[in-house]
């Protein structure tokens, strides 16, 4: 596994079917798409189209200073970008860490506009009157890996991947092939998924973060559903 500096320089429920993703959205449950495996490394796949200001940019060459277009912040500057190469004899002995692919429509209103390959743990935003039912907020997030199941969504063994991670001064909701994903939030799980060298670097250019003891944190910009609850929300999609 190669990590890259930045540039510039619960109880699980198995065996449930899937509802369609068409049927999602006719009955009010929309996934509208915003991470990684045993070091929790979230990251987003490199060639996912991102929104900036200056167009769509393939992560893998987004940089330090290119804006974004988030949901919360309106154009929000990068501040580090980080890249984690996988090949694939390294998924085969770490599979946790083996991509989540969500095809083209997969996530229902024709999300994400084509193929988007995350990482297990990166987190995806569901917008659903029933999450405001059951965790009073409209909005909530939840990893990638949790979706694993729905038609079109499944995970990838058997090719190497790139992910990118790119860190704003706080925790937001990008464009990813035309769904919202979150940047990289550097909490204690997903710092600890890098070097010595990236973590000071973080905490260098984010100087708000915590200099407690332990990785820092930034505020999740949603609530995260856990894969209980996840499965609930969707459960509720089917009565």
């Amino acid at each position: 596994m190669a990590i890259h500096r930045g540039k510039d320089e619960g109880n699980d429920r198995r065996g449930a079917s899937a509802p369609d993703p068409r049927w999602l959205a006719r009955n009010g449950l929309v996934l509208d798409s915003a991470v990684h495996g045993e070091s929790l490394l979230p990251g987003i796949g490199a060639d996912a189209a991102i929104a900036t200001m200056r167009g769509l940019v393939a992560a893998g060459d987004l940089k330090p200073g290119d804006r974004l277009i988030t949901r919360d912040g309106g154009p929000r500057e990068i501040v580090w970008v980080g890249r984690c190469d996988l090949t694939e004899a390294e998924l085969a002995r770490q599979p946790g860490l083996a991509p989540v692919r969500i095809a083209a429509g997969a996530l229902g209103n024709g999300l994400p506009d084509r193929a988007l390959t995350l990482s297990p743990h990166h987190r995806l935003l569901l917008r659903s009157e029933a999450a405001a039912l059951y965790f009073s907020e409209r909005e909530v997030l939840a990893p990638a890996g949790h979706l694993v199941g729905l038609p079109g969504i499944s995970r990838v063994q058997d090719a190497a991947v790139s992910y990118v991670h790119v860190l704003c001064d706080r925790h937001e909701l990008t464009l990813a092939n035309s769904s919202w994903a979150e940047t990289f939030q550097p909490g204690t799980a997903a710092m600890a998924g890098l070097g010595p060298a990236e973590r000071r670097e973080i905490r260098a250019l984010v100087p708000d973060l915590s200099e407690g003891e332990g990785p820092a944190v930034q505020g999740a910009a949603r609530r995260t559903l856990t894969r209980q609850e996840t499965r609930l929300l969707l459960d509720w999609t089917r009565c």
